[in-house]
């Protein structure tokens, strides 16, 4: 699935005015227009964003949980677009920055990477969200130079492991478990489970089939969802649980609630996989690494 950003932007706008007229005035287009773009956006995502009446636009629940998401996609649009002016007007070669590709999973852009590009200077991150998958066929036709990835490989060639994050149950506020301090996995293994595709994140996937193996229980998938905001909106709908990487507690909703997953298993990790034939990226991905796994041993302390 992929969200345009004017689709974003259109969304985020009727959302600040909850009125289709006043927004279609703003945007500069039709009301049917309008109208087209936000049901296509929904059609996107699998569920609907608005209740919609004669006199009035209400946001559903999960339109509430995507518009999080869509206005954290539009900052990084518009802090993107200051960085590069900002690189190209630059008359000082030591204020100019090195762009540099880089493909990351949505749970990782929210609240990981943000902590560590904002400790790395001289780079111009051109980010693009992409899982495991996507990034590996990326680095096979030169499209990326470094990947945030979820992978449990040992240091090599081309590879930096940073460390783990812990796995959080994403849960409505009203579930039995939402206001527990931790839970296992067969604590929830009879909900139902909202998992995405294991083509998107295989380990992250297989992270969770272990989980569930190891609690004896077997659990009963309800969908796949490829989209976090997806996951987050169909959660808020009592659709089901996820579980989910703790940077994804970032997204916040009053709909929602996050709790710890206990046990050994409950654990993601994290890497950097980048163009070892680049001495220059090489240097960049080491400077990232140690300052990703700084962060997370923050988190720990």
């Amino acid at each position: 699935m992929h969200i345009e950003i004017r689709e974003a932007h259109a969304f985020s706008v009727l959302a600040e005015s909850l009125s289709f007229t006043k927004a279609a005035a703003s945007l500069g287009v039709s009301q049917s227009a309008l109208s087209q773009t936000i049901t296509r956006l929904e059609t996107k995502v699998g569920f609907a964003l608005l209740r919609r009446s004669s006199r009035m636009v209400i946001l559903t629940p999960a339109g509430e949980t995507v518009l999080v998401a869509v206005r954290r996609l539009l900052q990084t649009e518009s802090n993107l677009q200051e960085t590069v002016q900002a690189m190209t007007t630059a008359t000082d070669p030591s204020e100019r920055l090195i762009p540099v590709r880089i493909g990351v999973a949505m749970t990782l852009l929210l609240g990981f990477l943000p902590q560590v590009l904002s400790q790395v200077d001289g780079i111009l991150p051109l980010i693009r969200r992409m899982g495991e998958s996507r990034q590996s066929r990326a680095f096979a036709h030169g499209e990326l130079d470094i990947g945030f990835q979820r992978v449990w490989e040992t240091a090599g060639p081309g590879l930096i492991p940073v460390g783990s994050e812990r796995l959080l149950l994403a849960c409505h506020a009203d579930h039995p478990m939402a206001t527990a301090s931790a839970v296992h996995v067969s604590d929830v293994a009879n909900d139902r489970l909202l998992l995405f595709p294991r083509e998107v994140a295989p380990v992250a996937y297989d992270t969770i089939i272990r989980a569930l193996s190891k609690s004896g229980r077997h659990q009963p998938f309800v969908r796949h969802y490829e989209d976090e905001g997806e996951l987050l909106g169909l959660v808020a709908c009592r659709v089901g649980v996820g579980i989910v990487p703790e940077s994804m507690a970032r997204l916040r909703s009053p709909d929602i609630a996050y709790v710890r997953m206990a046990g050994p298993e409950a654990v993601s990790p994290i890497a950097i996989r980048y163009d070892s034939s680049s001495t220059g990226t090489t240097q960049i991905a080491q400077r990232l690494a140690a300052v990703a796994s700084e962060v997370l041993s923050a988190r720990r302390r």
